[in-house]
């Protein structure tokens, strides 16, 4: 006969088994949100701004890569990427402030890379862009991360 009467013990294991399935799928999520979590997390800011001091007023556009994780990476590059996915880099260097390359982002470390918005205007000027229809990425030792164009320049 195909039917059984279920018994308390049948029903208690059965319960049981679903509690300790349950379990085991909440682990294991646990798990992969831990593992996604556990790297370098870095976020990718453009700002625009003016410095003042003994050297004098410049205007500055600056991209900062923020390490929000917990383990650390290297900064490789900085550039900006256009619609087209070519990308803008600056071949002299830092503006202003020079910034050596590899740089190490340590979890909770920063690295700000200068930029003369005049250069990169005449550059977007001659693709017939503006400031903000460009993006800022770094290239790291885990990849390339992008971040948000400029709301306005």
């Amino acid at each position: 006969m195909l039917l059984t009467v279920w018994t308390g013990p049948v029903v208690l294991s059965v319960i049981f088994s679903s509690f300790a399935l349950l379990a085991s799928a909440i682990s294991i999520g646990w798990q992969v949100y831990t593992w996604r979590h556990n790297g370098p997390r870095v976020v990718v800011k453009p700002s625009t701004g003016i410095t003042w001091g003994p050297m004098g007023n410049h205007k500055i556009l600056t991209i900062t890569a923020t390490n929000e994780g917990r383990a650390s990476t290297m900064a490789l590059s900085f550039g900006w990427e256009l619609p087209d996915k070519q990308v803008l880099i600056d071949p002299n260097g830092s503006y202003l402030n020079p910034v050596a390359l590899p740089a190490e982002l340590a979890p909770g470390g920063e690295v700000t890379y200068f930029y003369n918005p005049e250069s990169v205007r005449e550059r977007l000027k001659e693709a017939g862009l503006d400031l903000t229809s460009i993006r800022p990425f770094i290239r790291t030792g885990h990849g390339t991360i992008y971040g948000k164009p400029l709301k306005s320049a």
